[in-house]
């Protein structure tokens, strides 16, 4: 079985959720459009973006984690390490659940 593993950022730091949520839409139904069934599809946020599409739904796992928005300042490496930190902790959590 294939596993598709993504980290959704935290809707506070985002300035219009909803056309994310449209691009992320139409990312998933191109990804559950596969010919071969054996895959799943882990996301790991704060808040489930919600899906009408039944092929996303059969093909999702979604698991929720409750992390604090991140809180930019003038410092862009210290910004980027906390970006790095957050999806790791994310990343690590989808991965962990693939293998279970």
């Amino acid at each position: 079985m294939i596993v598709f593993i993504s980290s959704l950022p935290n809707p506070e730091n985002i300035k219009n959720f909803n056309v994310f949520k449209d691009l992320l839409d139409l990312s998933l139904q191109s990804v559950c459009s596969q010919t071969d069934n054996r895959f799943k599809v882990i996301l790991v946020g704060n808040t489930y973006p919600g899906f009408k599409n039944e092929n996303i739904k059969k093909h999702l796992k979604f698991i929720p984690v409750n992390l604090p928005p991140i809180k930019f300042n003038a410092d862009l490496w210290h910004d980027m390490e906390l970006l790095r930190i957050n999806k790791g902790f994310k990343m690590l959590i989808g991965i962990i659940s693939a293998q279970e």
